[in-house]
């Protein structure tokens, strides 16, 4: 998701690979395989083809381009638009221009919510902490530093626990993986050549489901 996030960002531009990498793995060591990998997921989500693309061009020696366009046609129940893809039905410049048109929409929109967002938390810490402020130092602490790539990672309910994909100190096929909170010990719970991906607990926190890729 965050890859097709960082493509709609900029529809029908080049987003080399790198740019993926940067933006999608920041601070992450990782080959351009991942980058790979998140293409191909995405093309067999959409039914998509390489060869013959309608969402997603692979750009060669340059990178990747979205080529479907990007229309506001749903809304949540707050009012903010979520994005569409749709397969382009106009020539191709006036394809270009109804793209730059929505693209632009779409910047005024985010930066509206943005706005709302920012002045809704402004009022709300003015009626809590009044005229004296209470000073919050927040803390960042890293909870899986293992080697190797480490992705969607999902706290237990009591968050006590973590879950997360992880490829192991080797680097091989990504597995499920949990470990608590205060331990460094992770617990595999698969061992599968295919690679998992995305688990979620169960309310209650005795089960955890992820999805399994050939």
């Amino acid at each position: 998701m965050q890859v097709l996030l960082v493509l709609a960002e900029s529809p029908g531009d080049v987003v080399s690979r790198q740019s993926l990498l940067e933006n999608v793995w920041e601070g992450t060591v990782v080959s351009d395989e991942v980058v790979s990998r998140s293409i191909s997921e995405l093309r067999k989500a959409f039914g998509d083809q390489a060869r013959d693309a309608r969402y997603i061009e692979t750009i060669s020696r340059g990178g990747y381009r979205l080529i479907a366009d990007i229309d506001f046609r749903h809304f949540m129940g707050d009012g903010i638009a979520l994005p569409e893809l749709a397969l382009p039905d106009s020539a191709p410049g006036q394809h270009r221009e109804t793209r730059a048109k929505r693209t632009g929409r779409w910047k005024y929109i985010g930066a509206g919510v943005i706005l709302f967002i920012a002045v809704l938390t402004g009022y709300v810490l003015a009626k809590t902490l009044g005229s004296d402020p209470i000073p919050v130092t927040i803390t960042s602490v890293p909870a899986t530093t293992f080697r190797g790539f480490e992705i969607h990672p999902s706290l237990s309910p009591d968050a006590s626990r973590i879950a997360f994909i992880w490829s192991g100190p080797e680097s091989g096929a990504l597995d499920v993986y949990v470990k608590t909170i205060v331990s460094d010990i992770p617990l595999r719970l698969t061992d599968d050549p295919f690679y998992e991906f995305s688990p979620t607990w169960s309310p209650d926190g005795s089960q955890i489901v992820f999805a399994r890729s050939s």
